[in-house]
């Protein structure tokens, strides 16, 4: 994390706030990939309203929580993560939740798979990955 601080160039006198806000968020990064895995994939099958209302839900929970956490609860940067971090696990495990159960093509099957079919999926798109990836790092 230091190197990252360092890289943006973080104020010495910011460092401490920084690491007590960054810390929480990255402890929660999974629930924001799981929330656009699954809002993706709604968009994709022509749903973008229920995105849209998960989101919702998890900006006006982070508001709540935010106020709870930092005003209430005196945890000052920390809460701010925290709260982040709780309203993007909601939003995260709702829109999985409901995509399970009203996407009955996201199931679990086992009949059919095979390792050589996964690994010719993951050869044919490992060109597009690292593009995108050296796209995103400049």
């Amino acid at each position: 994390m230091e190197l990252i601080l360092s890289l943006l160039q973080t104020p010495t006198e910011l460092l401490a706030l920084t690491r007590n806000y960054v810390r929480p968020v990255f402890t929660g990064i999974f629930f924001v990939f799981l929330y656009n895995f699954y809002a993706y994939l709604l968009r994709a099958v022509g749903n973008s309203l229920i995105p849209l209302i998960f989101l919702g839900i998890s900006a006006l929970l982070n508001i709540a929580l935010d106020l709870w956490f930092v005003l209430g609860l005196n945890m000052g940067v920390a809460g701010a993560a925290w709260a982040t971090v709780v309203a993007q696990a909601v939003s995260g495990l709702g829109i999985a939740l409901y995509s399970h159960k009203k996407l009955p093509l996201l199931r679990r099957k086992t009949k059919g798979r095979s390792l050589s079919r996964l690994w010719e999926i993951i050869v044919n798109d490992a060109a597009t990955a690292l593009q995108q990836s050296v796209m995103n790092f400049g």
